[in-house]
C-alpha cells in the first residue's frame, strides 16, 4: 500500500508556508502548511516507531496537501545526493489517490524510515528508506514533493534554506557540524 498520485494542479506560491522549529538539542519540528487548510482532512503517516510520524495531510474534497508535519529526532543529517534520479520536473501540485479514505478511515499507517540529508549545500531532502524519486513537482516556496516512477510518493525536498531554518537546524544539534559551520559562514 502506497500512497500515490493520480495527476497534478497548478498552484500559488503564496499558499505555502514552512517553518522549522528547534523543540530542544535533537529535536526539530518541521511543518508546511497552506493558508487554506479544510478542517476534516485524510492524514498519511510514515512511522517507524522511533519517532513522530511523517504526516501528511490531505484535504478530502480536492486531493491536494494540506499539511505536512515531520521530526528530526535524535539523527543526525549529512550530506548526500544519491536520494534522486530526477527526470521530471513540474511546477505543479500532486493530486493524490484517497480511495482509501472513508468516513470511517481518515489516517492510514505506513511502516517505512524517513532518511534525511542535505543536499547541494542549502537543502534538505526528506526521503523514504529503498525509495529513488524521479519526479519533482514544485508546490511553491521552495518546497517540491518527491515522487518515484510509479508515481507513488517518495518524499519532500525543501531548498534554499533561510538563516533563520538554518540557526533552527544548528540549535536543534542535528546536522553535522562542519556542514552547519560551512552554511552559516557561506550564507554570511
Amino acid at each position: 500500500m502506497n500512497l500515490k498520485m493520480i495527476g497534478f494542479y497548478s498552484y500559488t506560491d503564496s499558499s505555502i508556508t514552512r517553518k522549522f522549529e528547534s523543540m530542544g538539542e535533537g529535536l526539530l519540528l518541521v511543518r508546511i502548511d497552506k493558508k487554506e487548510k479544510h478542517p476534516s482532512p485524510y492524514h498519511w503517516f510514515f512511522e517507524n516507531g522511533r519517532k513522530p510520524a511523517f504526516d501528511i495531510s490531505i484535504n478530502p474534497d480536492n486531493s491536494l496537501v494540506n499539511y505536512i508535519k515531520f521530526f528530526f529526532q535524535d539523527e543526525t543529517i549529512e550530506e548526500n545526493s544519491f536520494y534522486t534520479e530526477i527526470k521530471d520536473k513540474k511546477d505543479f501540485e500532486p493530486i493524490f489517490q484517497v480511495n482509501k479514505f472513508d468516513k470511517n478511515t481518515f489516517q492510514i499507517f505506513q511502516k517505512n524510515n524517513i532518511l534525511a540529508f542535505l543536499h547541494n549545500i542549502n537543502n534538505i531532502v526528506m526521503i523514504l528508506d529503498n525509495h529513488i524519486a524521479t519526479k519533482e513537482f514544485n508546490i511553491g516556496s521552495d518546497i517540491s514533493i518527491l515522487f518515484d516512477q510509479e508515481d507513488c510518493f517518495s518524499g519532500v525536498l525543501v531548498k534554499n534554506l533561510r538563516d533563520f531554518e538554518l540557526a533552527e537546524l544548528k540549535k536543534a544539534k542535528i546536522m553535522k557540524m562542519r556542514f552547519s559551520e560551512n552554511l552559516l559562514t557561506s550564507k554570511a
